[in-house]
């Protein structure tokens, strides 16, 4: 299983696209605070790489988790759509 960021679902850790979890590493490793994502649906979110939090731009209190998987940790889908 490949290392990966990931975001909490109902049903378990779902991992991004591969767009948005590029984008995500990049600030992460440039230790940024948060960036901003699109989604290939077309959702908007801000992740909050401080509090570890998902935020959806145009609903700021529906949030999830997010974390980083090195690839040690289970994972339910590997996408979105899967």
């Amino acid at each position: 299983m490949a290392a990966s960021w990931e975001w909490k679902s109902a049903d378990g850790w779902i991992q991004y696209d591969h767009k948005s979890n590029k984008k995500i590493a990049k600030a992460s490793k440039h230790a940024k605070d948060s960036v901003e994502i699109t989604l290939p649906s077309g959702a908007h979110y801000l992740v909050d790489l401080v509090n570890m939090r998902q935020i959806q731009k145009n609903a700021p209190t529906k949030t999830r988790r997010v974390r980083w998987n090195d690839g040690s940790l289970p994972r339910t889908k590997t996408k979105v759509g899967t």
